[in-house]
């Protein structure tokens, strides 16, 4: 701003004698510039706080996204880790359902074995309870 009123002066002086209207009228226009200089600077102040309050709060956010999608990641890993597990098991259980299957086959045909063979050991007790019957009646037994 000094530059330019001193330009301004200067040129005058080089210049030689200029009229009063003249130097009022470069004096005016020098004061003119000067303020908007001043308002020019002043505007560019004011953008440059709001550029950085803008960035701050532009900042602000990338790190709670950042955060955000860290704990995100984190989940994703623990869930992977738990159907991981989970799959496992499943498969474990998978394993014993078909152990357990199996072992009601057998326990399933070895009760019906055993129905058999307590239908024949009821028949023959009931033979022999039969006879005794027969001969508590001074029968002959029955056969």
């Amino acid at each position: 701003m000094k530059r330019i009123a001193l330009l301004s002066v200067l040129a005058l002086v080089l210049g030689g004698c200029v009229s009063a209207g003249k130097y009022k009228s470069a004096v005016e226009e020098t004061q003119a510039l000067q303020a908007k200089i001043s308002a020019y600077e002043s505007e560019l102040s004011a953008l440059r706080a709001s550029c950085a309050a803008k960035d701050k709060e532009a900042q602000g956010k990338i790190e709670s996204l950042q955060k955000q999608a860290r704990e995100l990641g984190d989940q994703v890993a623990a869930l992977q880790k738990s159907q991981a597990e989970l799959e496992k098991e499943h498969k474990d259980l998978k394993k014993v359902g078909e152990l357990l299957r199996a072992d009601n086959e057998r326990l399933e045909k070895a009760v019906a074995d055993r129905k058999a063979e307590q239908a024949k050991a009821v028949a023959r007790l009931k033979a022999v309870v039969d006879e005794l019957a027969a001969l508590d009646d001074g029968g002959k037994p029955a056969k």
